[in-house]
């Protein structure tokens, strides 16, 4: 797309912006409501769209496809948007006494997308339009359908809504392209640190930006899940949670702590999550892993094997030609590169307290663990992890299924996004006699 292509999209723009200011916040949050709930239906036109075109857009397979949206968006309603804002205070359109504060988005809102899983897109177009802010959406190569198919979403719902999103594409080397995408007041970024670092290193001081770099995930079973039937059901939904989205997303598990005084607890962790991944594979297929991570994958499968055949104890399963995952059970808490697809390494920590110092060198990427097992010790493990860092925590299973209005990054959804305007209303005049 050349720059006057940008540019025609980001004058467009203003008119969309200037009819979304005309209404009503809470029109134009039900209205976006109504796109959420059709995303989560099942049955409803745009959610086939997605299942039907991603797989070959995105190389997923199309059964991974299909449970990773059932997974991620089956949870999520239109009320919880709708509560979302109303926490923001957005249900209010005047400033007076009785709203002295007052919330409203920017003129408009830049969006630089990344990654190839539809929820965070979708939330993305949704959060600035329930600002009343139009957005320019620069897509993701790694995912052309998802911003299509919600501004078609958009359109059908609300015509007004769907006129206020723009999606551009464009060479990272087209500098007058990015000129025009950071005209926005408010500027929003996904992606890798060095991409995110560079883009808020042009930010003027005047503009807002938001910022969402790399992120990883966790898992840790303690001594109550760490055997028999409880070891068994809590890999079988930990293999689901690296099976969905292939472990591409910042909510998939790298890594999986036994957190155990028992020496046999890691490796038996490690054997049943290799069964269950191996059971998930046959349901879940694994998708197109590209030529650089396949090498990325043996190198480390082969480095463990290497250390392995010095004498550590160290096991390796799966990693053949005919197995799509990798388990290795290290030998220590140390953590190691993660190539992902469906690759994850078990690490022995002797209680809670060492999970959380084997974390602790990952904490400003920490997002999210998913922790069971721990019996009592449960809430001070989980005020821990928070405090170190982690902005979600949930059973195993679950990590794929965030809520609508969870805080990613640790942030609230649509502050980042939001002006607030603090109204001090007019106090009585000062009489003589109260003049100091």
């Amino acid at each position: 797309m050349s720059e006057d292509s940008v540019r025609a999209a980001r004058d467009a723009l203003v008119d969309a912006g200037a009819a979304l200011s005309r209404r009503a916040n809470r029109d134009v949050v039900a209205a976006l409501a109504r796109v959420v709930d059709g995303f989560a239906d099942p049955g409803s036109e745009w959610r086939r769209a997605l299942a039907r075109d991603l797989p070959e857009a995105t190389g997923f397979h199309p059964e991974t496809v299909q449970r990773g949206l059932a997974v991620g968006f089956d949870a999520w309603a239109g009320t919880d948007l709708a509560r979302l804002a109303s926490r923001q205070r957005l249900g209010e359109d005047r400033l007076d006494d009785a709203t002295p504060e007052w919330t409203s988005g920017f003129a408009s809102t830049s969006v630089l997308l990344a990654g190839a899983i539809p929820m965070p897109t979708l939330l993305a177009l949704v959060f600035p339009l329930a600002l009343r802010s139009p957005v320019l959406v620069r897509a993701s190569a790694a995912d052309p359908v998802t911003p299509e198919c919600v501004q078609a979403s958009l359109a059908e719902t609300d015509p007004e809504l769907g006129a206020a999103v723009r999606i551009v594409r464009f060479d990272s080397a087209n500098d007058e392209a990015w000129r025009t995408w950071f005209e926005a007041p408010c500027l929003v970024a996904t992606g890798s640190d060095a991409t995110v670092k560079a883009l808020a290193g042009r930010a003027e001081p005047w503009q807002r930006f938001v910022g969402y770099g790399h992120r990883e995930s966790f898992a840790a079973l303690g001594p109550d899940a760490l055997d028999g039937p409880a070891l068994t059901d809590a890999c079988e939904r930990l293999a689901l949670d690296l099976a969905l989205w292939d472990q591409l997303g910042c909510l998939s598990p790298v890594a999986c702590f036994a957190a155990s005084s028992d020496p046999t607890a890691a490796p038996r962790l490690a054997e049943a999550l290799a069964e269950a991944l191996a059971a998930t594979e046959a349901k879940l297929p694994r998708g197109r892993v590209e030529t650089e991570s396949a090498a990325f994958a043996v190198r480390e499968r082969d480095e463990a094997l290497l250390r392995a055949a010095g004498g550590r104890p160290i096991s390796v399963y799966g990693g053949e030609l005919h197995d799509a995952y990798t388990v290795v059970c290290e030998d220590t808490a140390e953590l190691r590169p993660c190539p992902r697809h469906r690759f994850i390494r078990v690490h022995p920590v002797p209680d809670a307290a060492g999970l959380t110092r084997a974390l602790a060198p990952v904490a400003p990427q920490l997002a999210a663990v998913a922790i069971e097992g721990f019996g009592p010790g449960t809430p001070e493990l989980a005020e821990e992890l928070a405090r170190l860092g982690a902005s979600r925590l949930c059973a195993p299973g679950r990590l794929q299924a965030p809520p609508l209005g969870w805080h990613h990054d640790g942030r609230s959804p649509l502050a980042p996004l939001a002006r607030t305007c603090d109204w001090e209303s007019p106090s009585p005049s000062l009489g003589e006699d109260d003049n100091y």
